[in-house]
């Protein structure tokens, strides 16, 4: 019984994530997705924050705060995941405000 409730539970979230991946994606149109692109400043602005500045925290934080490996590595990956919900408000916010 234990077997079968972790199968049903993996096969929910796939379903749960695929299905919101979808839902997502059909609302957009082409000119949606390509249009924040054509704003270099916006795309220079939002690779620095993910890959630079929120990497950068959390290593820096694995430094001070001694953490087995796994748990490092986890932060790492957290701290990426963090920084594109900071770019999407800061994307959001400078699109609000017509600068793109």
């Amino acid at each position: 019984m234990a077997e079968f409730l972790a199968y049903l539970q993996k096969l929910t979230v796939l379903v749960f994530l695929v299905s919101s991946m979808l839902a997502m994606g059909l609302r957009l149109t082409p000119a949606a997705i390509v249009s924040p692109l054509r704003n270099v400043r916006l795309v220079l602005l939002t690779l620095g924050l993910n890959f630079v500045l929120a990497s950068a925290f959390a290593g820096l934080l694995t430094v001070v705060i001694p953490l087995d490996r796994g748990h490092a590595i986890g932060l790492l990956l957290l701290g990426g995941a963090i920084a594109r919900l900071i770019v999407s408000f800061v994307a959001a916010d400078w699109l609000r405000r017509g600068a793109a």
